[in-house]
C-alpha cells in the first residue's frame, strides 16, 4: 500500500531516472570490485 500523497509534476519521472541511475551505479560497483578481487588473486599466483 502506497500511503504517499499525490506526485509532484514531473516527480514520476525524477523518481524513475534516480531508481535507474542507482541500479547503474551499483553494476559498475559490483563491477569494480570484481575486477580489484581478481587482480588482487592474480598477483598472490
Amino acid at each position: 500500500m502506497d500511503v504517499r500523497g499525490p506526485e509532484a509534476p514531473g516527480g514520476r519521472a525524477l523518481r524513475d531516472a534516480a531508481e535507474n541511475l542507482f541500479q547503474e551505479l551499483q553494476e559498475h560497483f559490483q563491477a569494480l570490485t570484481a575486477t580489484l578481487n581478481l587482480r588482487n588473486i592474480l598477483f598472490y599466483l
